[in-house]
């Protein structure tokens, strides 16, 4: 119904802001080049997180179906799926972290060198976005949505704090800051999201 599906509406263009909250910044406080930089890492990252997330997008619908007919499956099947999702994760941000030099080369050509050390960082952002995809299919099959988008709200929050944290206070660079600000705002966002599932869908 509508009431449901505006929480998808919220949560959505939220975290559509979040995403692209690192390069408004970075176009505010540094020049074009550390926005050109950090943004050929970023497109990177987050293509990876597409590809792995569309196996959570084919069991949505049956995720939704078990939690209404067999919540013991529902979460049997939770559990598996976790565990292959995190288990591809885990060997992908292996592979994203060593071969980044490789993979700028390949995709960016001569001249993105600088985006390496960002892509790196961005493998862990890349790490915990996986398992936060997980959380979010889970929530959204159990009818949980609302609670995405509180956190939604709360990935923008941190996100605009933890970069000037990280700029002013512990003096990183501007590329450093936007990186180390995704993991800082993707943890926080996940901690809430497993606070949620422990306290909503695990526990009764």
């Amino acid at each position: 119904n509508l009431g449901e599906s505006i929480h998808f509406v919220i949560s959505g263009g939220l975290s559509s802001l979040y995403q692209g909250l690192p390069i408004i910044i970075l176009g505010v406080t540094a020049g074009s080049y550390d926005v050109g930089i950090y943004s050929s890492a970023h497109r990177i990252v987050f293509a990876a997180v597409f590809v792995l997330s569309v196996p959570l997008m084919a069991i949505y619908p049956v995720l939704s179906d078990f939690h209404k007919n067999d919540p013991a499956g529902f979460k049997r099947l939770f559990h598996y799926s976790s565990v292959a999702m995190i288990s591809g994760a885990l060997a992908c941000t292996v592979l994203l972290y060593v071969l980044s030099p490789e993979t700028v080369r390949v995709l960016l050509g001569g001249g993105f060198d600088a985006a390496v050390p960002v892509l790196q960082i961005l493998s862990g952002f890349f790490f915990l976005r996986v398992i936060r995809e997980i959380f979010v299919i889970a929530l959204s099959s159990a009818g949980l949505q609302k609670f995405y988008s509180l956190a939604s709200v709360f990935s923008v929050l941190f996100m605009l704090c933890a970069f000037p944290l990280l700029v002013y206070v512990v003096r990183a660079d501007m590329l450093t800051s936007a990186a180390v600000s995704m993991i800082i705002t993707e943890a926080g966002v996940l901690l809430i999201m497993l606070a949620v599932w422990r306290r909503k869908v695990a526990l009764p």
